[in-house]
């Protein structure tokens, strides 16, 4: 801010001007230049010769007397304005912090009392049935559900970061309400009694449906338990059923044969994850890297060996199917695997021979309409097949047909297999082979 110099300081200044007695340097000084500046009426007088830079650090200078920050208002306005600001940002921050602390401090005192059981739960005993093959979350899940535990995170951190060593024993066992991490998992990893055992035997080559049956037929599981649990259970520790396309028959292709040995009583999910179980033990490390290292992912090896099994006559027989089908899916000139087995699973009732009415059937597992490999699995393979996918023999294959007998003739040309077709097929129709059509198209 500027003001007028009175001209009783003018006139003083001019007889400064006109003094002996003041340096050159100093006189001559233009009184319309002289300011005051600022609320304190302090002069700040400029004299000739003087830069703006040395009139600028006079003021700084100056305001550094007074502890004020130089070039910034020292206005009432902005001194009040400005710790208002500062304030209001502070105490907005202090409460985030404050809120956040408390949340914080609440949840772990919450998991903590949840940890030791700081509680005043009490109960009689509660049976919880650890099934084979369920893992931790399935575990958790179960406690939390009948409020044993309250957090089920903190249950896991515990067990993972402290108790990962425990050894879970399959079988019921008992807790109760007021029972802390500890001795839920002490519990967890004593054995139980022993139940009553029971047996059912899955072959190479049977379906989703067929292994339904043989299930509910031994009176283990209902079939209506054993679909619901195919269809609806979120199997989390199975890696290899991780992104699969939606179609027909959800496990195909995983539910291995083998001999299982189960409880009497046991859930339809525990049986299904023992199945489960038992491909993930087959199917090792060794046969990941093998079907990267023919591009393929497992559900592909797994969709080509079930149609090897389906096709084969006999293990014997598996490599060169294999060869004939891989042949095949790597030569353009083909892209069609035109497997009789394919057609077969798209029918309700499987058929002793198929007609060419019956390969016409609009449906993505038929691989006479579809080239590529089918959509999914048509059986459950065992494995010899997955091993025949995995590694086919090496021939120049291209077709096969079935003599009706149990066994295959395999051709390298089209007129080789040709000659094999008016052999074995009668009357328009035909058991089992590739291309049974009347041309190579």
């Amino acid at each position: 801010m500027e003001f007028n110099q009175s001209e009783f300081e003018k006139n003083l200044l001019r007889k400064v001007n006109d003094s002996d007695d003041v340096p050159p340097s100093k006189k001559k000084i233009d009184v319309d230049s002289i300011h005051i500046k600022d609320a304190d009426d302090v002069p700040i007088n400029t004299y000739e010769g003087e830069t703006p830079r040395d009139r600028a650090a006079k003021l700084a200078a100056w305001e550094q007397q007074k502890g004020r920050k130089p070039g910034k208002s020292t206005g009432k306005a902005a001194d009040k304005d400005k710790p208002k600001r500062k304030v209001s940002k502070s105490v907005i921050f202090i409460s985030c912090v404050i809120a956040a602390s408390l949340i914080l401090t609440l949840i772990s005192w919450l998991a903590i009392r949840d940890c030791f059981a700081f509680h005043n739960k009490v109960s009689e005993d509660i049976p919880i049935v650890v099934e084979d093959g369920e893992g931790l979350s399935t575990i958790t899940t179960k406690l939390s559900d009948a409020d044993i535990i309250d957090f089920p995170l903190a249950f896991r951190l515990y067990y993972t970061l402290i108790k990962k060593n425990t050894q879970v024993q399959y079988g019921t066992h008992y807790f109760k309400k007021g029972d802390d991490y500890d001795a839920i998992l002490r519990k967890l990893s004593e054995a139980t009694e022993s139940r009553e055992t029971a047996e059912f035997l899955v072959t190479e080559g049977k379906t989703q449906k067929d292994v339904i049956s043989i299930i509910s037929n031994a009176g283990y599981a209902t079939r209506a338990d054993l679909t619901e649990a195919i269809n609806f259970t979120q199997f989390e520790d199975f890696e290899f059923l991780n992104d699969l396309p939606e179609r027909s028959a959800r496990l195909e292709g995983y539910l291995f044969p083998a001999k299982y040995e189960i409880y009497a009583g046991e859930s339809a999910t525990s049986i299904i994850i023992r199945m489960l179980k038992k491909f993930d033990s087959v199917f090792d490390d060794l046969m990941y890297e093998r079907a990267k290292d023919l591009g393929m992912t497992v559900d592909e090896v797994i969709t080509l060996a079930s149609v090897i099994q389906a096709e084969a006559g006999s293990e014997d027989e598996m490599p060169n199917v294999s060869s004939v089908f891989h042949n095949r899916l790597k030569n353009p000139s083909y892209g069609y695997l035109q497997s009789c087995a394919t057609v077969q699973y798209t029918m309700t009732e499987r058929k002793d021979v198929l007609t060419r009415a019956d390969i016409a059937v609009d449906n993505k597992y038929n691989t006479y309409k579809y080239p590529g490999l089918p959509i999914g699995p048509i059986c459950n393979p065992g494995l010899a097949a997955i091993e025949a996918a995995l590694y086919p023999a090496d021939t120049d294959y291209y077709y096969f047909v079935s003599d009706g007998k149990g066994t295959n003739v395999f051709s390298r040309t089209y007129a080789e297999h040709t000659k094999a077709k008016n052999t074995y097929i009668k009357d328009g129709q035909f058991i089992s082979g590739t291309d049974i059509t009347d041309s190579e198209d």
